[in-house]
């Protein structure tokens, strides 16, 4: 019963594999400036779904983890990824002009 069990859990690693394999050829890794790298979703694979950005660190380790906006500020885009914690900052630093 034990063997029975365990060949049942291989399978579903096994569809899981499977399932990210087909899933992450749908993304693009895009450089965005500023040293910050993230996939994006690659326009002919949208499938009804917007353009968006995925997390390199996530995707890397096998999981799709949609990158949040939070903010804007100097010029950049700041996302985060509530998947793993990390925070990104997407484009050029532009200095603030103080008068």
């Amino acid at each position: 019963m034990a063997l029975v069990e365990r060949i049942g859990e291989l399978e579903k690693q096994v569809e899981r594999f499977e399932t990210w394999e087909v899933e992450k050829k749908r993304y693009k890794l895009t450089d965005y400036g500023g040293g910050t790298f993230a996939y994006a979703l690659k326009p002919e694979e949208a499938q009804g779904e917007p353009p968006h950005r995925i997390c390199a660190h996530c995707y890397e380790n096998g999981h799709k983890a949609v990158l949040q906006f939070t903010h804007k500020s100097e010029g950049r885009d700041y996302f985060e990824c509530l998947r793993c914690k990390s925070r990104q900052a997407f484009g050029l630093y532009v200095r603030s002009r103080n008068y």
